[in-house]
């Protein structure tokens, strides 16, 4: 029975649904829009890599019914997972920053990745047997390191692109891309599962495996192809380049918790500064939940860019931190007066601008070192 489950699953159904679905990745419309530039190319990367994948299982579905040579089936493994990390981590760094993907780089990779899998099916077929499981350890090695590598690499886009949400947005719910790194550790997950798979292969451990692998695929690429729609949400803010304040916060890290001017603020800047705080105070627009950088710049009458850079300085903070500090002071005032005694920390995180009772209770915390329902005791 268990024989029966394992080759429907493994020979017809698992391929057919990857096939289906690269389709979907390259015939479903893109909405015509200029920043969806890098999007469109991360797609197009998603859909060669689901079609490979399928052309890699049925490779696979052959050597199986051929009966060959199970370290084979295990190095042929070993390689598809080496290409589907490769493809997944530019695909899913090209999303977070539209600036990554370049052809060069690209074709660096794929020889870096292509050469020791060539390598391997080559040494195969002419090592002695005795050294063939020597070729197998060697490339799941290499597999392991590049795993690794590519979870350094997506994790330094990353710290960029929340660094470019900071200083744009005043809320968490505004960084809508955090299932991107979801689903790069998920993917992480299954490929080091690959790996363990390859090493001890039983029916049960394959229809698992092949189980969890079909429905990540699935969800995968449903929330791909609506990521495209929902993308103008932080368009302004992921394609604009932000590289010239980069050196600027990096500096400034440190003093992330100062309030007061630092020595690299000019007298424009501390007078812009100095505007801006009037704007919050006098109108409280921090109240607002989905506040941007662009609609303090429209009220300032100045290009948001020049507001961002003039509250990292005068500041040491990003936009959403500095943001936050207003917004935990209304807390607490509204906390002394006796606000929680007839209403909710609901009511409270809502009223002074945060989007949930959650990242209310983090940032108070975070600021003033107790809860809200703490505080006033």
């Amino acid at each position: 029975m268990l024989k029966l489950i394992h080759d429907i699953l493994v020979l017809y159904t698992t391929p057919g649904l990857i096939f289906a679905f690269g389709l979907c990745f390259l015939l479903i419309k893109i909405p015509l829009r200029d920043g969806l530039a890098g999007y469109r190319m991360a797609r197009k990367m998603m859909g060669y890599s689901y079609i490979v994948f399928f052309l890699s299982l049925l490779g696979e579905a052959v050597s199986l019914s051929l009966d060959t040579s199970t370290l084979l089936q295990h190095i042929i493994m070993i390689s598809i997972g080496l290409f589907q990390a490769f493809l997944f981590t530019y695909a899913l760094t090209t999303l977070i920053d539209v600036n990554f993907f370049t052809w060069r780089r690209f074709i660096r990779e794929a020889f870096v990745v292509v050469t020791p899998v060539c390598a391997s099916l080559v040494l195969y077929f002419l090592c002695p047997e005795r050294y063939v499981f020597i070729v197998f350890l060697i490339l799941s090695v290499f597999y392991f390191l590049k795993l690794l590598e590519y979870v350094f690499r997506f994790m330094h886009r990353y710290r960029d692109y929340e660094r470019r949400m900071s200083n744009y947005f005043s809320d968490d719910e505004r960084q809508r891309l955090q299932w991107v790194m979801r689903f790069f550790f998920e993917a992480l997950a299954i490929g080091l599962f690959a790996l363990l798979y390859s090493f001890y292969t039983i029916e049960i451990t394959s229809i698992i495996f092949t189980v969890i692998m079909v429905f990540y695929y699935i969800v995968f690429c449903i929330r791909f192809i609506n990521y495209a729609y929902s993308f103008h949400q932080i368009e302004t803010a992921i394609t604009e380049d932000l590289s010239y304040m980069k050196n600027t916060i990096d500096k400034l890290s440190d003093a992330s918790k100062l309030h007061g001017k630092t020595k690299t603020a000019s007298d424009s800047e501390i007078q812009l500064m100095s505007h801006l705080d009037s704007l919050m105070i006098e109108k409280k627009i921090y109240s607002n939940p989905y506040l941007t950088i662009e609609d303090i710049a429209v009220k300032a009458d100045v290009p948001y860019r020049m507001v961002s850079a003039t509250i990292n300085r005068c500041k040491g903070m990003t936009f959403k931190s500095w943001v936050n500090t207003y917004r935990v002071d209304e807390a607490i005032h509204l906390i002394e007066d006796g606000y929680l005694k007839y209403h909710t920390i609901e009511a409270l995180s809502q009223i002074v601008g945060f989007t949930n009772r959650i990242n209310f209770y983090r940032v108070f915390k975070n600021i003033t070192g107790h809860p809200p329902t703490e505080y006033y005791l």
